[in-house]
């Protein structure tokens, strides 16, 4: 009784009359929600969720259901579930997962889903993409792009290996792995192959050597990395003051 004698105290400073307020009329927010919940409950049970998603029907990987144009100077060939893709730089292989059907033509490669589920839908693009990587890695390659910036960094080449001064006490050696060919120029590291997957994991593993610092942007970059720097400490205030004693 008090709660309502103050409810509608406050109405009356805003000259609405005691009628036109109804404080039951209006439900609790936690019954909206609950409201909300059970008519998006009712709707999954009514109407199958899984059944709306069927991948083949509605085609819903863009990727995957796109086909590779096979050039004349590569062979392709389907071993079970492992495609062998031969080209002018190389050999390379690619599983295929269960789900996924291929379809080899003359001079086209076709991915079929035969699953409808959330994973076999990933794996069809995923795999699509992979093949795709190995028809260019057979015929042109990859090709990643370092640069090593700072005073007194050196880079050399011992054989195969990489010899990195890097401001530490010792110098560092990498050997690069089987299938990588690196080049160096001036400051650059040029890392080729026909593995995409390999020269990004291999370009990846040497600039790990040394971070480029946000400071003055000392380290181990690739080519056209944006490196955002940080203000060092003010000793402005210091040195005027030293200047005043």
């Amino acid at each position: 009784m008090f709660s309502l004698k103050f409810q509608s105290a406050s109405w009356r400073s805003r000259n609405f009359s005691q009628k036109t307020f109804t404080p039951l009329n209006n439900p609790p927010r936690a019954d909206c929600r609950k409201t909300a919940f059970n008519g998006v409950l009712k709707f999954m049970i009514k109407f199958d969720y899984a059944s709306l998603v069927n991948f083949n029907k509605f085609g819903m990987s863009k990727i995957g259901k796109k086909p590779i144009i096979i050039p004349e100077n590569v062979k392709v060939q389907l071993e079970g579930q492992i495609l062998k893709f031969e080209g002018p730089r190389g050999c390379l292989r690619v599983a295929v997962p269960k789900n996924l059907q291929v379809k080899l033509d003359d001079k086209t490669l076709t991915f079929l889903n035969t699953v409808s589920s959330k994973q076999s839908l990933a794996l069809w693009g995923t795999t699509r993409a992979l093949a795709k990587n190995a028809i260019e890695g057979v015929t042109g390659g990859f090709e990643k792009t370092l640069e090593v910036e700072g005073i007194g960094f050196r880079v050399q080449k011992e054989g195969k290996d990489l010899v990195l001064n890097l401001g530490f006490s010792h110098p560092l050696k990498f050997s690069p792995p089987e299938g990588i060919e690196i080049i160096l120029e001036k400051n650059k590291i040029i890392v080729r192959g026909i593995d995409k997957d390999l020269v990004g994991r291999t370009s990846a593993q040497i600039r790990a050597l040394k971070k480029p610092e946000p400071y003055k942007g000392k380290g181990i970059r690739y080519e056209g990395e944006i490196i955002r720097k940080k203000t060092g400490k003010k000793v402005g205030g210091a040195v005027a003051g030293a200047s005043k004693e």
